[in-house]
């Protein structure tokens, strides 16, 4: 009776901390992070700086932390870290607190608190970033609204444009890792054509297998065809994304 008393504490334990929905978590934060299935398993050290980085993203956001504290969290990261980072601290419900130079990035967050260092002191406001919170000239001494601020000042998102935005850093960040494995496939496809062409040129004088190569490799062509347009689309697709959220592509 005890073992089981015990069993059953243990089981109830691992259900309030979310045991059986583990799995899934991790299912859900890698692949929002641009991860696929199938490299899960993978060891950690066989990915890039960037993709690590990613790692790191997803161990902090499945521990559910109340408070973040980044402190210049985009230098050495590139362009699909970046996007990745933004996208993570767009999902939590976690509060966190940026330090950054990184203007773009910060503008990028949608805060709504700004908190500026002057004279030994911090001062927090509950609004958004303005032109002068990145002024060299006054660097926190005398931040204040301007009449250039308001009328340099974008409207706030509506959740509707938040919500797109948010989208659009997911598709973004997807895009070169589908961009690559298109690569990979044309790559394959192309060699096919190669070898059927060298087998049409060594067949010799069977004239129904030249016939049954042809077509083969016609078939291999038009892969290669269909392979090449979706990579173009891809590229077009990454190019409209940043266009429209102002990321330069690192690829």
């Amino acid at each position: 009776d005890c073992e089981l008393e015990r069993l059953e504490a243990a089981q109830i334990a691992f259900a309030a901390a979310g045991g059986y929905e583990i799995e899934a978590r991790v299912s859900r934060v890698l692949q929002g992070l641009g991860f696929d299935q199938a490299e899960f398993d993978r060891p950690c050290d066989s990915f890039s700086g960037g993709w690590q980085m990613r790692i790191g993203l997803a161990r902090l956001l499945l521990s559910e932390p109340e408070l973040l504290i980044m402190d210049e969290p985009t230098n050495h990261l590139d362009v699909d870290a970046v996007a990745a980072l933004l996208d993570a601290i767009k999902t939590t419900n976690a509060a966190i607190v940026v330090v950054s130079h990184d203007r773009s990035f910060c503008e990028a967050i949608d805060c709504s608190h700004v908190g500026y260092v002057c004279d030994g002191r911090v001062t927090v406001e509950e609004r958004a970033l303005r032109p002068s919170d990145f002024s060299e000239a006054d660097r926190g001494v005398r931040n204040v609204a301007t009449e250039a601020d308001a009328s340099t000042a974008a409207p706030a998102d509506s959740k509707e444009e938040r919500m797109r935005k948010r989208q659009q850093q997911k598709e973004l960040s997807a895009l070169p890792k589908k961009m690559d494995k298109v690569e990979a496939a044309i790559a394959d496809a192309e060699a096919n054509v190669a070898a059927l062409e060298k087998s049409m040129l060594e067949i010799g004088a069977d004239a129904g297998r030249a016939i049954e190569l042809s077509a083969e490799r016609d078939a291999a062509q038009a892969k290669v065809d269909d392979l090449y347009a979706q990579w173009e689309a891809l590229e077009a697709a990454m190019r409209q994304i940043e266009a429209d959220i102002g990321v330069a592509s690192a690829r």
